[in-house]
């Protein structure tokens, strides 16, 4: 069984070259079938759609580009700042509560919020807030039931207590 001969694509400044010069010799380095150049001369060159930016569009490109990273680096710094200091105040949200409910809103919205960009894992680690409260919150935010009661001793003892 033969192989197929796979189409080729040809670059569009090539056929316009051809077309407009009518020479079917212009490239031999590529050797273009003459069938192909035929129809090519044959049909005439066609509209070319392209994105070739003149050099003002370019260097207004370049020059967002650069005022967006300039941007992005510091917003970095900024949540490297904040990390830092969520670090160093040593707050760990699975180890104390939030009893008022509205504070918990304010939580989950800002974790929910970034959710297109940022992993809920990841959103959850920078908080650190356990995957286990943070579905739990969900689930008794869905029943408007965010608000905490005092635990009951007897349920979960105080591991601080010196009794």
């Amino acid at each position: 069984m033969e192989a197929l001969h796979s189409r080729r694509t040809y670059d569009y400044r090539i056929q316009e070259a051809i077309c407009e010069s009518g020479d079917r010799d212009l490239f031999p380095e590529l050797k273009i079938p003459r069938s192909t150049i035929r129809s090519w001369i044959h049909r005439g060159t066609t509209d070319v759609v392209s994105c070739d930016f003149d050099i003002r569009d370019r260097t207004e490109l370049v020059a967002e580009i650069e005022k967006l990273r300039r941007r992005t680096a510091l917003l970095g710094a900024v949540v490297g700042l904040l990390i830092a200091m969520l670090r160093v105040s040593k707050v760990q949200l699975d180890c104390e509560r939030l009893l008022n409910g509205d504070t918990k809103r304010i939580l989950l919205r800002s974790i929910d919020r970034p959710g297109k960009v940022l992993p809920l894992s990841a959103a959850l680690r920078i908080t650190r807030l356990s995957a286990s409260r943070h579905h739990s919150w969900c689930r008794a935010e869905a029943g408007c039931n965010l608000d905490d009661q005092p635990g009951c001793p007897r349920v979960c003892p105080d591991p601080f207590d010196s009794r």
